[in-house]
């Protein structure tokens, strides 16, 4: 069979192709596809430098309209300088012990807990808004993270906001007097940080005490009782510490250098565990069985590892891949499921990890933004009824069940994307939160 001219023309192309490669001494070089490369334990991620406080910035006088010779420019630069320390030492990190004032009325705040109680499952469809106008105001910046204290006789909520400032809200009597004209809601700050509080977690011993952690690379104690803030562990690098989960007696934190840490309170020596290249966002311990922790990050991967066999470097028992970053994992109170939420628009139940494990996508918007505080779902503290909730771009807070399945859409007159949001440890109440520092309550 003959060729065709476009063959005959082809065929004429490749043989001179094939000149044109020999010519160059190219024509030996063979391509071979690359070696499957296996997953392996991670390179322990490169420290950065302790940061340095900037000289004062310098500027033109002449800019400014001023004469550079006189003495107006004198005072000018004088000023300019003062400015630009206080600026640096509103940056540097507060160190040490803090005495709160007797009289800062936090404790009056908090309730009793008498014992545990299961909250009923609920209709979360029939969920309303408890604030007619859609949110409070509780501070001035974006709320990083909301702690609503578990007693079930007082309603009290804590924010950690963009400052490093903790607002302790008294919620019950938001919902007594938010009708009233001219309301303003009862909250106290105080200022353990200088930078974001990314967690705050109440000691499971005593409930009067809490921990907090920060892009500072502090991990501080706040105990209400006594009304002093200590340190509890100080990052070598002042690496941001990114998250905090306890066990027992050990406060776990990880690090946006990949690693997790571990500071017991019998005062045993920090140890500090490579497990990513790349920066976690959370560490979270299976509550019932405390040797298995999953963490979340850069890497694009959920992965379990067990606490005893943690070395320098360490390799996943189990790891589950998203297609972009990781915002959060945590495990349900059964320690059955993992529950991550990912830039890649999806929130991934992870089933039975430990056993036959399936997995569950639910389609969700994740993109949240520079301005928005990133989603992280979280589950319902409570073993008689499995769901999570999360932020929606569509300003309204989503409620899902364990299987992916919405259960409600909440949006009571929200003009903003509520990003934070946790159900009451053992009430049937969600709280929410904004990048203007506002809050609403649902129940």
């Amino acid at each position: 069979m003959s060729l065709s001219e476009y063959e005959l023309k082809r065929l004429e192309n490749i043989e001179n192709n094939n000149k044109f490669l020999a010519e160059l001494g190219l024509n030996k070089i063979k391509m071979e596809p690359a070696a499957p490369q296996k997953r392996k334990a991670p390179a322990k991620a490169s420290k950065p430098s302790k940061r340095q406080v900037l000289e004062p910035t310098r500027r033109s006088l002449r800019a400014l309209g001023k004469d550079p010779e006189g003495k107006e420019a004198e005072l000018v630069l004088s000023e300019m300088q003062e400015k630009e320390r206080e600026y640096q030492q509103s940056r540097k990190r507060i160190e040490g012990k803090i005495e709160l004032p007797q009289d800062i009325g936090i404790g009056d705040m908090i309730g009793d807990i008498e014992e545990k109680i299961e909250s009923i499952p609920s209709k979360y469809d029939e969920f309303k808004n408890q604030i007619p106008f859609g949110t409070v105001k509780l501070c001035k910046e974006m709320i990083y993270t909301l702690a609503p204290h578990p007693s079930p006789t007082k309603l009290l909520t804590v924010a950690g906001d963009k400052k490093g400032n903790l607002i302790f809200w008294d919620v019950d009597h938001t919902l007594s007097n938010v009708g009233q004209e001219d309301f303003e809601p009862v909250v106290h700050t105080v200022k353990p940080h200088v930078s974001p509080i990314y967690k705050i977690l109440y000691d499971a011993n005593d409930l009067k005490k809490m921990y907090t952690c920060s892009v500072d690379g502090s991990v501080r104690s706040l105990d209400i009782d006594k009304n002093i803030i200590d340190e509890v562990y100080v990052h070598p690098e002042e690496s941001m510490i990114t998250f905090i989960n306890q066990t027992t007696n050990e406060i776990w934190f990880s690090t946006d250098q990949g690693e997790v840490g571990m500071t017991d309170k019998r005062e045993k020596p920090v140890q500090l565990y490579t497990v990513s290249a790349k920066k976690l966002n959370t560490v979270h311990f299976n509550p019932m069985s405390t040797d298995y922790f999953c963490v979340s990050g850069l890497d694009n991967y959920v992965q379990v590892f067990d606490k005893r066999y943690l070395k320098e470097e360490n390799e996943s028992l189990y790891s589950f891949k998203h297609q972009k970053s990781v915002n959060s994992a945590f495990w349900d109170p059964s320690g059955k499921h993992i529950l991550s939420t990912s830039f890649d628009d999806t929130v991934g139940i992870w089933r039975n990890v430990l056993g036959e494990s399936t997995h569950v996508s639910v389609k969700h918007n994740n993109n949240t933004g520079r301005w928005v505080q990133k989603f992280k779902a979280t589950w319902k503290p409570s073993s008689v009824e499995s769901c999570f909730v999360i932020g929606n771009m569509k300003r309204s807070v989503d409620i899902f069940d364990d299987l992916g399945r919405r259960m409600a859409s909440l949006d009571d007159n929200l003009t903003a994307i509520p990003a934070v949001n946790e159900f009451h440890p053992q009430l049937n109440i969600i709280y929410s939160a904004n990048a203007s520092g506002k809050s609403s309550i649902w129940k």
